[in-house]
């Protein structure tokens, strides 16, 4: 185990983000106040995963995954196992991961794990594509899925008999299904291409349009909770409790944003005034974190400048520099952790590397 410890660096009369001022609260913020906290104490290269508990933050740092404490500024390496990408299991006890031997799982506890779907096993299934998977709703339990160069095929392991099950994931006239959340140990979240226009026209590209389904695992059924027009594209933002907040891109490129009950199948409409802002974090309809990408690079990065909207309140509270991919967003009730890679000039002055970062909002 590899410890680091430093202490967090704030701006002026700011306290530390410590146990003490660090209160866990699934309750969405009241007000547009807020500070803001450089993390440090941090491996070199890292993202952040998940949310392990109230004070500790999963992350991925060159391939092996680690346990990031809040409080004490320190991490801890869980394993020496290579990790291609991690996800943190329903009792937060386990970490499944893949990589070139397949699929397996790590305890944190003692950082012993296992390969519980062989590489072996896979091609046995299918060779043309990759495999990954998502964890269940119940610890025992993995979504496993097969993407092809056309669609994807799902099969449901149990992890105490290793026996797989596959399941039927399929919509008339739509293709290109993808897993995005469990809502519930009978019912995942689906985002689907269709593969024919309204009037029945073939498609053979990428999809006309998108939309949100339902997969039931008791029925083997799946329902269609939005209902988008011809070249009309629905990409999912998050998710709290059986509400679903999702971005709809229409054939001009412009975005427009609604929330979606997924029992009733109901959706309304959000009044987000800037129609290029992209959403990152949604407490409810009215309370969000937007993200706004400047088209301008500065040098090697992006910039992100994000602002906190609650009650028709829009605060500006940082810019963001990041290279290359999205930075990673860790909810922690009413606070947040956000981790990003930005490109900063080599000591020889000749290029460029890419260094880590995180920062932590703590609203109240």
């Amino acid at each position: 185990m590899t410890n680091t410890g430093k202490e967090v660096t704030l701006p002026k009369s700011e306290e530390p983000p410590g146990k003490s001022s660090l209160p866990i609260s699934e309750q969405a913020p009241e007000e547009a106040s807020f500070t803001k906290g450089i993390l440090t104490g941090l491996p070199e290269y890292f993202s952040f995963v998940d949310r392990l508990d109230e004070y500790r933050i999963l992350g991925l740092a060159a391939g092996k995954p680690f346990i990031y404490s809040v409080s004490e500024h320190k991490y801890d390496i869980v394993s020496e196992t290579v990790c291609w990408n991690v996800r943190l299991s329903p009792d937060k006890q386990r970490i499944g991961y893949n990589n070139e031997d397949g699929i397996g799982i790590i305890n944190i506890e003692d950082g012993t794990g296992r390969i519980v779907f062989s590489k072996e096993q896979s091609d046995q299934i299918n060779q043309d594509g990759s495999m990954y998977f998502q964890w269940g709703t119940l610890p025992n339990q993995l979504l496993l899925i097969h993407q092809g160069e056309w669609d994807s095929f799902y099969y449901l392991l149990d992890l105490e008999t290793g026996k797989y099950t596959p399941l039927q994931v399929k919509m008339d006239s739509y293709f290109l299904s993808e897993p995005i959340q469990w809502i519930d140990e009978h019912r995942i979240l689906f985002s689907f291409r269709a593969s024919k226009k309204k009037d029945g026209t073939m498609e053979y590209g990428s999809g006309y349009r998108s939309d949100l389904a339902v997969y039931d695992l008791r029925t083997g059924t799946t329902e269609k909770v939005t209902d988008t027009d011809d070249g009309y594209f629905v990409n999912f933002v998050s998710m709290q409790a059986d509400t679903a907040y999702y971005q709809e891109m229409d054939p001009e490129q412009r975005r427009s944003y609604y929330s979606v009950d997924v029992t009733n199948k109901k959706s309304e409409r959000i009044d987000i005034a800037d129609e290029h802002n992209d959403i990152y974090v949604f407490w409810s309809p009215d309370t969000y974190l937007m993200g706004n990408v400047d088209p301008e690079i500065q040098e090697m990065n992006h910039v992100m400048n994000v602002s906190y909207v609650s009650r028709g309140t829009t605060r500006t509270i940082d810019a963001i520099l990041f290279e290359s991919s999205t930075p990673a967003w860790v909810r922690l009730g009413s606070h947040l952790a956000v981790s990003f890679g930005h490109a900063e000039k080599a000591d020889d002055n000749l290029g460029y590397i890419t260094k880590s970062q995180a920062h932590v909002f703590t609203f109240k």
